[in-house]
């Protein structure tokens, strides 16, 4: 025999059967042998032979009635009264129950988050506080400033108009240009107009050119509707006919009926054939009345008018010329001087006229000769015969010789001497008183200047001084430029004043224009901006001044002049107007190879970037590329075209170049199929360790980056399926019993473990609220970087991480719970304690609108060769899927194929993104 116990057997041999043993209430023993009360955390008690759970144990929970046992672990918090803290304070397995975080103002979105708002009243719409009146004097401009942050008051019946207030309190003064766009201005003459353009409260006509002062140069300068107003054509010289200047030669120039005329002759010259456009001609000085001296006294283009020199004898053949005969009368004929009848008493005895009647004789001493110096006889000779003389006489001094005595004139005389002469000039010594030309002034006299010379100068009044020709005078219209009078006054020159730029050599000092140091010179003529600099005026003549712009950058019109607006794009001022290439204002802006500016288009991270430079022919801009994009390469997922398709982190094959490779663990076998799931909590393609970023394109699986969380149900779905994914999915029965659960799968493992790292909860293995994710602080209840807890990861067959704690993870599990349509959130958070870091724990429901902080997710999708994509419960390739073009479900219609995830018309394929023939090569 031995101890009884409850066998179906009599072990202590007293002929009873498990006697002692009351199998109508022992709850280990209850109705038979061995059967124990086993509902799950809880204190069981055995009614006539019927196992009923009692209480719970400590910190456990019956929530679900028609589950067995007590599977909800919560202790009461805040005295088991429901606040809005994210806990379930009653332990009811419902987390903050009768807080609508939709419409609630206190807790609107989130627990905690009151909606007080600038200037306005709030109210809680759809979990976001929004504006539900603003408060007097503010207005909501801006969605992303919480409250009606703009102060505003609408005038104007809330219309706007241009007075720089904003009427319509729309946040934009004048917006609209209010009271612009009509054309404004006038296109009168060189006006264009312009277009009314409200700028800082006030109306301006913009783009309109307007006039400016007139000048005379054929336009309406002014815009008054008249050309060259102001200019007297008819009457002024300088715009006389037109609006070129009157330009007389040797006058000072009118104008008349818009006719140049001669308004006054320049000193030296005449207008003698009244002819304007040979202006004064005649070169003549008036002395006075007509002279009989070879010059034209009185200018009137004849010389010597009024003297016949062919009959008058005082002007016989030449001016001055006088006819006279010793003793007699003089005639003039045929310009020739003629002895006419001689005196009485005198008589022509040896014919020469040139001494006229040469002989004047009275007959006396009864016709005798004597000596008494009459011819006595009248014959011619006058004591001839010589009476009385014979001897020798006279005296050898000067020209003076010695001679005879002989009776000459009645008086005896030394003939055969030369006797004194009237004195002369040629430097002899003629009247014997020992001075040869003794009263004719050598040293000053022009007409026996030096050696008894006369002084003839060219064009000239000689004059003598210190015995040599000077010039006196010169005539009008010659100049002594040499100062040398030998060639009297060679320069014909009409002095009329400074040297100015006409061609004409004005100051008479023989240089003209350029050559001459005091031609005066125009101030500020010529451009001396930009590529114009060093440009001064330069004299060409009779065409006046010019500028010549000799560097070749600038730019000039047909006239030479700089162009208005230049056209070259050198880095050069080429119309000298003090811009460089201002017509290319995008000059220096960032471009790259999109096409434009002359690049070759490329995509994604093959695009080059640089700057917009002057291209080759300096005929406009091309983009400089200083930052080379790089070759095509394997997507990654990270925001970015790395293999240059125009597709960024597509998730299949396409063009020779594998898509993105996230990072899953699998796979598994879970309801007949081979599942795969993401390694790591699905990311944003711009995380990092720091900061979740905000690219919302599609969902990664990597590594060491921020988890992404606070999206909903559409956003998380929308990310998984550009991954070529979906959300892991739990199948239930109709009695709501799981039959396939995806995600568990993958967190249980082949050994269904409790947590994902093994059945004994470790509190720090994992991100949950008694880890703390910052040493030495105090527990703060935060995310953590994704695979940051190296031993929080399932079994090696399948090593995802983070299944327990982190971030909630959203699954495709739609339950209906009190009418409503909710989702499961599995793996706990950051700020879960134990019950709800299980793999089982799938009590977190929420509607499909949900976000928070402490939820994110992640994907599954059938195991699919490398390369292809689930969709619609398929493997494939949206490279080349028609019916999966580019992504699930784009259907390319017909007529078009699909080529790199493009749907191309028959006959083309993609390069990059656009369509090209087929037998075309990509640039």
């Amino acid at each position: 025999p031995r101890a009884e116990v409850c066998n179906d057997a009599d072990d202590d041999c007293d002929g009873m059967i498990d006697d002692g043993f009351n199998l109508q209430a022992d709850p280990n023993n209850c109705g038979t042998c061995g059967r124990a009360y086993t509902c799950p955390r809880a204190f069981g008690t055995c009614n006539a032979g019927v196992c009923e759970p009692g209480a719970c144990q400590p910190g456990w929970n019956d929530t679900e009635p028609g589950t067995p046992g007590c599977e909800y672990f919560c202790i009461p918090t805040g005295g088991g009264v429901e606040a809005c803290d994210g806990r379930d304070n009653d332990c009811d397995n419902v987390s903050d129950e009768g807080f609508n975080l939709q419409t609630d103002e206190a807790n609107c979105g989130r627990c905690g988050n009151a909606c007080n708002l600038l200037h306005a009243s709030a109210e809680c719409r759809s979990g976001v506080c929004e504006v539900a009146a603003c408060d007097p004097g503010f207005v909501d401009v801006d969605p992303a400033v919480p409250g009606c942050e703009y102060q505003c008051t609408p005038t104007g019946g809330g219309v706007e108009t241009c007075d720089g207030v904003d009427n319509d309190c729309d946040g934009t003064v004048d917006d609209g240009n209010p009271g612009g766009g009509a054309s404004c201005g006038t296109d009168v003459g060189v006006c264009s107009p312009g277009t009314a353009t409200c700028q800082n409260g006030v109306l301006f006509c913009v783009g309109a050119t307007g006039g400016g002062a007139e000048v005379c140069n054929d336009l309406d300068d002014d815009c008054d509707g008249t050309s060259d107003d102001g200019f007297d054509k008819q009457n002024d010289p300088l715009h006389c006919g037109g609006c070129s200047p009157c330009v007389v030669a040797n006058a000072t120039a009118g104008c008349a009926a818009g006719a140049c005329t001669v308004a006054a002759c320049n000193f030296g010259f005449i207008d003698s054939d009244g002819n304007p456009a040979n202006g004064c001609e005649y070169a003549c000085v008036a002395t006075g009345v007509e002279r009989c001296d070879g010059v034209d006294n009185n200018c009137n283009r004849v010389v010597d008018e009024g003297f016949n020199l062919t009959n008058d004898p005082n002007n016989c053949g030449a001016c001055g010329r006088t006819c006279s005969f010793a003793n007699a009368t003089a005639v003039c004929a045929a310009s020739t001087c003629q002895l006419g009848a001689c005196l009485p008493n005198f008589f022509d005895l040896n014919g020469l006229p040139g001494d006229g009647c040469e002989y004047g004789c009275v007959p006396s001493n009864g016709g005798v000769e004597t000596c008494d110096g009459v011819d006595n006889d009248c014959d011619g000779a006058i004591d001839d015969g010589n009476p009385g003389g014979g001897a020798s006489c006279g005296t050898g001094t000067g020209e003076c010789t010695a001679g005879t005595t002989t009776c000459t004139l009645g008086t005896l005389d030394c003939v055969g001497d030369v006797g004194p002469a009237a004195e002369s000039c040629n430097n002899l010594d003629d009247d014997c008183d020992g001075t040869a030309d003794d009263g004719f002034d050598k040293q000053n006299d022009p007409r026996y200047c030096g050696n008894c010379t006369a002084c003839n100068l060219p064009h000239a009044v000689a004059g003598c001084a210190a015995g040599s020709c000077t010039v006196a005078a010169c005539l009008g219209g010659w100049v002594n430029l040499n100062g040398n009078p030998a060639d009297g006054c060679e320069y014909a020159c009409t002095f009329s004043g400074q040297e100015v730029c006409d061609g004409v050599d004005n100051d008479c000092d023989g240089l003209v224009d350029n050559a001459d140091s005091g031609l005066i010179r125009p101030a500020n003529f010529c451009r001396t901006a930009g590529e114009c600099a060093g440009t001064t005026p330069t004299c060409t003549g009779a065409a006046g001044w010019d500028c010549i712009y000799a560097d070749p950058d600038v730019e000039t019109q047909g006239n030479g002049d700089p162009v208005l607006e230049e056209t070259r794009c050198d880095g050069r001022d080429n119309d000298c107007d003090g811009g460089a290439d201002e017509v290319y204002p995008l000059k220096g802006s960032a471009c790259s190879q999109d096409g434009s500016f002359g690049t070759v288009r490329r995509l994604g991270a093959c695009r080059g970037t640089g700057a917009l430079v002057c291209n080759a022919a300096q005929t406009g801009l091309t983009c400089n590329i200083t930052t080379p994009g790089a070759a095509p390469a394997a997507e990654t997922c990270n925001n970015r075209d790395d293999d240059c398709d125009g597709h960024a982190d597509e998730p299949y094959d396409a063009d020779g170049f594998a898509g993105v490779r996230d990072a899953v663990v699998g796979p598994l076998t879970i309801g007949g199929q081979s599942i795969v799931m993401y390694r790591y909590e699905a990311s944003r393609p711009d995380a990092t360790a720091a900061a979740p970023g905000i690219v919302g394109s599609r969902s990664c699986s990597v590594a060491n980056r921020m988890p992404w969380a606070t999206a909903n149900l559409a956003t998380v779905q929308a990310a998984c399926a550009a991954a070529g994914m979906r959300l892991c999915r739990v199948t239930r029965n109709g009695s709501g019993q799981v039959t396939v659960d995806e995600w568990g799968r993958f967190c249980e493992g082949a050994s269904n473990r409790t947590f994902p790292y093994g059945n004994t909860y470790g509190a720090t293995t994992c991100n949950g609220s008694d880890f703390d994710p910052v040493a030495g602080g105090v527990n703060e209840d935060q995310a953590v970087a994704t695979g940051a807890l190296a031993g929080c990861v399932a079994e090696p067959a399948a090593p995802a991480a983070d299944l327990s704690g982190n971030l909630k993870e959203w699954v495709n599990d739609p339950r209906v719970v009190a009418g409503q349509t909710v989702y499961t959130l599995r793996g706990g958070s950051f700020d879960n304690y134990q019950p709800g870091l299980t793999c089982d724990f799938d009590l977190t429901v929420v509607p499909s609108t949900y976000t928070f902080a402490n939820a994110g997710f992640r994907c599954c999708a059938l195991a699919c060769p490398a390369g292809q994509i689930e969709c619609g419960g398929l493997c494939i390739n949206p490279a080349t899927s028609a019916s999966n073009c580019g992504a699930c479900g784009n259907v390319c219609g017909g007529g078009s194929t699909c080529s790199n995830g493009y749907c191309c018309p028959t006959g083309t394929r993609a390069c990059g993104d656009v369509c090209v023939p087929t037998a075309t090569a990509c640039p």
